[in-house]
């Protein structure tokens, strides 16, 4: 029987009219990170489910609204700060993504698994000035795209409850 090809996927693309688009290991990335972040993120929604007063369901009740209203005028309203918080950390985690890279990039061609925060950190403990001025710009650049997101999701999905 002949060993197991562990690279058999490291160099497959998913092309979308004959474009490389995402490579298998990158793929690979997201969908661990999927599954690692959404339980955690998940508490955070519990957590503020919880602190939604009873009373909110009660008066709703009594007004006569049907569970949809209820859902879409009592819980979601309810919960924009706790939606808000958690697409934050979610953006700005994903952002800085560098523990998946770094196990896995390894066992992955060069060009196939790359993140910024990856990118800063090879480039940081490379020997000469050019990879850390690299790293410094790639730093700087990861800290402004974070700035904008969070000041976007800021200006367009106020967090504050109604």
């Amino acid at each position: 029987m002949p060993p197991f090809d562990y690279q058999y996927f490291a160099d497959r693309w998913i092309s979308v009219g004959g474009v490389r688009v995402l490579s298998v290991p990158m793929l690979v990335v997201i969908i661990q990170n999927t599954f690692t972040t959404i339980p955690t993120l998940m508490l955070f929604f519990l957590a503020g489910l919880q602190n939604i007063p009873g009373a909110l369901y009660e008066a709703a009740d009594i007004d006569g609204a049907t569970p949809w209203q209820k859902l879409t005028r009592v819980t979601v309203p309810m919960l924009r700060p706790v939606t808000f918080y958690v697409i934050t950390v979610g953006l700005i985690g994903t952002m800085q993504m560098f523990d998946q890279v770094a196990v896995i990039g390894s066992a992955a061609p060069g060009d196939t698994l790359i993140t910024l925060a990856y990118y800063v950190y090879s480039n940081t403990f490379k020997a000469g000035a050019a990879p850390v001025n690299m790293a410094s710009a790639g730093a700087i650049i990861l800290a402004l795209i974070i700035l904008v997101m969070v000041a976007a999701q800021r200006r367009f999905f106020p967090s504050e409850a109604p």
